[in-house]
């Protein structure tokens, strides 16, 4: 993760990647702006200035990568369920990760979980959802919490794991894991009970996102 952060600013822009998604040639970005990271999808990207985004929610969308991180997932949850026990928590994995670890939390905690196969179907998870829960420690870019902002869900995420530095503010327009996860879910409980600070940070999920389009 250093190494990755330390050589993207230190290249200062000369560093592009790239995806499938992108259908602009890399030579166009080349003056744009001074990083040009994975773009969005543009079946994402055009829910940005949607009216979608401002429709009714449910409470949290839980990204499971894999088996590593099952331990602090299971506390944060915990301690949202304690302070919210009528939460509706939806957890998305891809086929290859529903495993039976994975399958007994949700049915532990009575979790609905998904397998979404496209690009409309993670969209529809993100826009209908307030919170998305990032638990991952390490990624080498991490676009789920950028794809989310997109959408208008906000990410709860670590603010130095990938390119997050790149665009997340806490309280502003994320929120930042905090290792004492009894202090994390009372600010997520906070932001439940104050649908005008939720609103208000959803406008700015949607602010600054140029350098990700597609």
């Amino acid at each position: 993760k250093k190494l990755f952060q330390k050589t993207r600013r230190n290249f200062d822009g000369k560093i592009i990647t790239h995806c499938n998604f992108m259908k602009k040639k890399l030579s166009s970005h080349l003056n744009d702006v001074k990083i040009v990271p994975n773009p969005i999808s543009q079946q994402i990207w055009k829910y940005r200035n949607s009216k979608k985004i401002f429709k009714n929610r449910n409470d949290l969308l839980v990204y499971w990568r894999n088996d590593n991180y099952i331990k602090e997932t299971t506390s944060i949850l915990n301690e949202f369920i304690k302070l919210k026990p009528d939460i509706k928590i939806t957890i998305f994995a891809r086929p290859l990760y529903g495993n039976k670890k994975l399958k007994n939390l949700c049915k532990k905690y009575k979790l609905k979980l998904v397998f979404p196969m496209n690009e409309k179907s993670i969209s529809n998870l993100y826009l209908s959802h307030e919170f998305l829960l990032y638990p991952n420690t390490y990624e080498d870019f991490g676009m789920p919490p950028v794809e989310s902002l997109a959408c208008g869900c906000i990410p709860i995420q670590r603010p130095n794991v990938g390119a997050a530095d790149m665009y997340s503010i806490d309280n502003y327009n994320s929120i930042h894991i905090d290792n004492d996860h009894k202090k994390l879910a009372k600010r997520i409980k906070i932001l439940f009970d104050d649908k005008k600070k939720i609103l208000k940070i959803r406008k700015n999920t949607i602010k600054d996102l140029d350098q990700f389009s597609p």
